[in-house]
């Protein structure tokens, strides 16, 4: 969770309050929990960074792509 609140902070969406963009990090943790290969050369910790960002990212792109229609 501090690792979700922590990365949520670096952003600020105006069509999101904190708690939402901190909901859409934990989908994203939740999806590193369920996608991780623990032979990868790749740490948890990296990976569910990465995770957590893209899907923090994803929110933002749909949230300017739904405004600008």
């Amino acid at each position: 969770m501090g690792m979700v609140k922590k990365k949520a902070s670096g952003y600020s969406i105006r069509a999101y309050e904190r708690d939402d963009i901190i909901q859409e990090g934990l989908i994203g943790l939740m999806n590193a929990i369920t996608f991780y290969n623990i032979n990868s050369d790749c740490s948890f910790s990296t990976f569910a960074g990465i995770c957590i960002d893209n899907r923090i990212r994803k929110a933002l792109h749909y949230t300017n792509t739904d405004r600008s229609e």
